[in-house]
């Protein structure tokens, strides 16, 4: 977790307190580079919404610019979703390092 990454979410404007509830709790997950995979149940569970409820505003932040969500794949299908805060505010470059155990989808973190 980064203390930059968790200020920079309570500073965004969200479209409504859930969607601001769930982007404190990714950035919470974050790493230094505003990059987290926690699953929608585990969010679920730490905000007290429901995985519905977590579903539709993770896809408003990403509609908003907030977030980019990249799929996570590996030999067996995909697991939980990646998610990319749109960090550059706080001094980071929005790319990651490579997922690990992960396969490559185009247009994802692991490929810039």
């Amino acid at each position: 977790m980064s203390g930059k990454i968790v200020g920079w979410a309570f500073e965004q404007n969200c479209r409504s307190p859930v969607a601001k509830l769930i982007l404190v709790k990714l950035a919470d997950n974050s790493n230094e580079y505003g990059y987290c995979w926690p699953s929608v149940p585990l969010i679920a569970k730490h905000t007290g919404l429901s995985e519905r409820a977590v579903r539709e505003n993770l896809h408003h932040l990403e509609a908003d610019g907030l977030i980019r969500i990249d799929p996570r794949l590996t030999k067996k299908g995909q697991t939980s979703n990646a998610y990319q805060l749109s960090v550059e505010s706080c001094g980071n470059k929005r790319v990651a390092p490579p997922c690990t155990g992960c396969t490559p989808i185009e247009g994802t973190v692991s490929e810039q």
